[in-house]
């Protein structure tokens, strides 16, 4: 059986991979999104430099 501080410290382990996998998914959406926004701004004859400077505002 498990005592409480081991249950506990499985919680927090399943917390913080949870939290791990949704930090990677956002980080890949927001790849996806940026590099939509910048196909577009191209579209549009915005130049390269621009795009970049803007993108690195975060």
């Amino acid at each position: 059986m498990f005592d409480r501080h081991e249950y506990e410290v499985l919680e927090a382990e399943a917390f913080l991979k949870g939290a791990q996998q949704e930090r990677e998914k956002n980080d890949a959406d927001n790849a996806a999104r940026d590099t939509k926004r910048a196909e577009f701004f191209r579209s549009k004859g915005v130049s390269e430099a621009i795009i970049a400077e803007g993108f690195a505002l975060k």
